[in-house]
């Protein structure tokens, strides 16, 4: 608790001081001017006494003279010498024989003026003197000069008590009005210092102080209004800083950035999606400096400038080299109408453009694909509506075979494209049920094999592993067909296709390697795309659909593997795929 006086009581102390100090001064003249008055009366007396004491000895001699002196000097407690006319000693008091000095007495002030003026006084100053008076007269009748000199410090200290008295009361009575002024100015200032110590609780945060209750009706209704609108603040802040809290959680929780700058263009608050996507230090290091300190793109500076401009809301796409390479979409409004400060909304575009591009790629691979079948079948439809060419038994057939072929082709590509649209709008849809990898791969280089001794190719078959898994059968058949029917159209004749299944790391491995043309480097992070050929040609003569390798990928990740391929240019490639077994797959379901 602050100990120093308010102002208002400083107020009331300063008005108490005048009283206070005109009270001493005047105290302190009318004692000055009793004091001299005082001292004067003394001196008088002693001059009195002295002229008494020089009337009292006219006329008396030799030893009565002496006793009268000496019995006068005890009744005025005073020191009292007779000197002749010459200055030498006649006559004095005991006491005064033994401490005066006669030689330096006769030439003293007083006994010259006693002989020019008959009387004369004087003041002692000299050390130890202090309080002392001297005083001369000169007896009638004769050339005695009577001198007395006496102690009246003991009288002006008798007469100085009750002057001492007075100022110690005078004293007090003002410490009295001090001490009362300050009281008083405590008791009208108490109610508000404890509002101001309330006030400087709340602006430092600390609702809990309440201004208590006071006497004085109108300052404990001041206090009462004052509490009330400390509860009513307390809430309304509880309730802004909740909100606050909760606008913070609904921001950090945003796929899109979120940026705010005040009208200084400094950070004011950046969510965790901004900092991913402008690679943004955190909140502590990046909170209050100015924005173009950690984001230099000058399109991004640009647009923010534009809004503290033209206070109007802009909007445009940036596309960022990286790595990683990205397209951002921002939005920059003011914070609010007029203002300069704004806020900025980033939106990663990235997928959704490549999926844009992923469905303008499918779209017009779709299109290609079923271009050249039906083309094929529309050209034979057309040679055979002549009735010519139709009954020639070398040419109807052979026109015939062409749509046929075109048309399985045309099928397969649509069971292709239907099997990934179920895969990737309904994975659930994929059968969970207990198959022997194993025994598949051994059944489809059973049923492949008349294609392969056609084809001029040896085709290895697998070992007799059992490798449980849990999965769709029809489609796990797909992935070892697809893998080993690509290994027979890139071999050429004479080469080896080997199927090897083994189990690794509680893994079902499939291996097909083939002794085909390879895959060049560059085209190795692409097989997997749909309708990715590396040698168009080749694979459309062979019946190809382009689907057979993303159908692979997409199989083996529904059921929680990876496939890869390793591969050299003439030396031929390997295909692997691992999908955990049974057993394994229970427990990451459980």
């Amino acid at each position: 608790m602050n100990s120093r006086l308010s102002w208002p009581a400083r107020i009331a102390l300063l008005g108490a001081l005048p009283a206070v100090v005109t009270l001493i001064g005047m105290t302190w003249f009318v004692f000055g001017q009793s004091a001299d008055h005082a001292r004067t009366r003394l001196r008088e007396a002693t001059l009195l006494d002295v002229s008494l004491g020089s009337l009292s000895l006219r006329g008396r001699k030799g030893a009565e003279l002496a006793q009268t002196v000496d019995e006068m000097a005890t009744r005025l407690d005073a020191h009292l010498i007779l000197l002749d006319g010459a200055g030498a000693f006649e006559a004095g008091s005991k006491s005064a024989r033994s401490v005066v000095d006669l030689k330096a007495l006769s030439s003293s002030q007083e006994v010259a003026g006693a002989r020019r003026l008959d009387a004369a006084l004087r003041d002692a100053h000299s050390p130890g003197k202090h309080g002392w008076t001297y005083a001369a007269a000169k007896v009638p009748g004769s050339d005695y000069v009577l001198w007395m000199g006496r102690d009246d410090s003991g009288r002006v200290a008798a007469m100085g008590a009750p002057v001492v008295f007075t100022w110690i009361l005078v004293l007090l009575t003002c410490f009295a009005v001090l001490l009362l002024a300050k009281n008083l100015a405590r008791s009208v200032t108490a109610p508000v210092s404890a509002l101001q110590r309330v006030v400087d609780s709340v602006t430092e945060g600390d609702f809990s102080r309440r201004v208590p209750s006071s006497e004085d009706k109108q300052f404990d209704r001041l206090g009462t209004a004052f509490n009330e609108m400390t509860a009513q603040l307390e809430t309304t802040l509880r309730a802004a800083r909740e909100e606050a809290a909760q606008l913070t959680t609904v921001l950090e929780g945003l796929s899109e950035g979120v940026i705010a700058l005040d009208e200084h263009e400094h950070v004011t608050f950046v969510n965790g999606a901004a900092r991913d996507l402008l690679a943004l230090p955190a909140d502590p290091e990046i909170k209050g400096s100015p924005f173009y300190e950690y984001v230099r793109e000058p399109r991004i500076l640009g647009l923010a400038q534009a809004v503290v401009t033209t206070r109007e809301s802009q909007q445009a796409e940036v596309h960022q080299e990286g790595p990683p390479r990205r397209t951002i979409q921002i939005y920059a409004a003011p914070a609010f109408a007029g203002s300069t400060s704004l806020i900025m909304v980033f939106r990663d575009m990235s997928r959704l453009r490549r999926l844009e591009s992923m469905r303008s790629d499918f779209v017009s691979n779709v299109s290609h694909e079923l271009r050249t079948p039906l083309a094929a079948i529309a050209a034979a439809v057309e040679t055979l509506s002549d009735d010519e060419a139709r009954l020639d038994n070398e040419v109807g057939p052979r026109f015939l075979s062409m749509i046929d072929r075109n048309a399985a082709r045309l099928e397969a590509l649509l069971q292709d494209i239907l099997a990934l649209s179920r895969m990737e709008s309904r994975p659930e849809s994929l059968a969970r049920e207990p198959v022997e990898f194993g025994g598949i791969a051994r059944s489809v280089v059973e049923d492949l094999r008349g294609r392969a001794r056609r084809a001029g190719i040896e085709l290895v078959p697998p070992g007799a592993d059992r490798l449980p898994l849990l999965g769709d059968g029809p489609m796990l058949y797909r992935v070892v067909e697809n893998l080993i029917v690509n290994a027979i159209t890139y071999t050429p004749e004479g080469g080896r296709v080997e199927v090897k299944t083994e189990v690794e790391a509680n893994a079902a491995v499939l291996r097909v390697c083939d002794t085909g043309v390879g895959i060049p480097h560059a085209s190795l992070g692409r097989i997997f795309e749909r309708f990715y050929r590396v040698d168009k040609a080749r694979s459309r003569g062979a019946g190809g659909t382009g689907l057979g390798l993303a159908i692979v990928k997409h199989v083996t990740g529904l059921h929680g593997g990876s496939v890869e391929v390793v591969s050299e240019v003439g030396q031929g490639s390997t295909f692997t795929v691992r999908i955990p077994l049974a057993d394994r797959v229970s427990q990451e379901s459980s």
